[in-house]
């Protein structure tokens, strides 16, 4: 199948057209080779399909895109800020309204609790930054 570079989808239709005896859906053939059912010795046989939607994880997989590792806590911040005891400390925030769409950015000034917040188009931090939505 891999060879002749024939997708599960032709290789079903083919077998119907050619009358044959055994009859199998496409989804039945993506099944099997997810799920190991197909001995193919190329190994990762399922990422050379051709696929179309969503591609598949596995249960336990976790995704590591677009995560940030905060290198410092909250504990290490300056003793002033903690204390609130100068001007001029911020926090920042975001809040995230429905799935992919527009979110709050909040930004607190720590010792007056001072509140700036701005509807923004997305999370991606060239919006964060400027605060609009050209990112330009």
């Amino acid at each position: 199948m891999l060879d002749g570079k024939w997708s599960p989808e032709q290789l079903s239709k083919r077998l119907e057209f050619e009358k044959s005896d055994l009859s199998i859906g496409f989804n039945t053939i993506y099944r099997a080779i997810h799920q190991g059912w197909l001995d193919i010795s190329e190994g990762k046989a399922s990422r050379k399909l051709r696929h179309k939607g969503r591609t598949r994880r596995r249960k336990n997989h976790l995704e590591k895109r677009g995560k940030i590792t905060i290198s410092h806590t909250l504990e290490e911040r300056p003793i002033s800020a903690q204390n609130r005891s100068r001007f001029g400390h911020w926090e920042a925030d975001t809040v995230l309204g429905v799935a992919g769409g527009a979110c709050l950015l909040t930004l607190t000034e720590r010792k007056s609790r001072f509140e700036l917040v701005k509807k923004i188009a997305g999370k991606k931090s060239i919006v964060g930054e400027r605060g609009d939505d050209n990112p330009a």
